[in-house]
């Protein structure tokens, strides 16, 4: 187990106690250092596959879960583990598409945060951009020409 019952335990403690995404996402990562996950990691190429796997298999459970459990918190430390270690980790772009809001909101700050702030997400190129209040908005930009940019949108005078 690459998380020991305890740290699970103080995730569930504080990450149900976070009333905003921007506390979910820094208790999350001060858990994932503290407990020794990221050096773990680190240290361990073999871990940190099996992280990712770990990851993915955690995901698929999400989807099914109607409730907050263990299986979020034990999410939500691995993606802040693998994101401190490879900021463009598949798994932290898998997560965006989960039903868990918590968990997709994490993987969008954490993606936000990582080395370029433009990345692709399903195959289209997308922007991210933080905006006040801590939400996150993502840009996909239309494909079309400056011409047809500006027969859709005249400048008004």
């Amino acid at each position: 187990m690459l998380i020991s019952e305890d740290t699970i335990r103080e995730a569930a403690f504080e990450l149900l106690a976070s009333s905003t995404a921007r506390r979910y996402m820094r208790e999350a990562q001060r858990l994932a250092v503290s407990s020794g996950l990221v050096d773990s990691l680190r240290k361990d190429p073999a871990s940190r596959s099996t992280a990712v796997a770990r990851v993915t298999e955690l995901l698929r459970q999400l989807q099914e879960e109607r409730e907050r459990s263990a299986t979020e918190f034990e999410t939500a430390l691995l993606l802040c583990a693998l994101a401190r270690l490879d900021g463009s980790s598949p798994a932290i772009h898998q997560a965006i598409g989960v039903s868990s809001a918590w968990i997709r909101s994490l993987a969008l700050r954490l993606v936000a945060l990582g080395p370029a702030n433009s990345e692709q997400i399903n195959g289209l190129n997308t922007q991210i951009i933080s905006v006040p209040r801590g939400q996150v908005n993502v840009s996909i930009p239309l494909r079309t020409s400056d011409r047809q940019n500006r027969a859709l949108f005249p400048r008004a005078n």
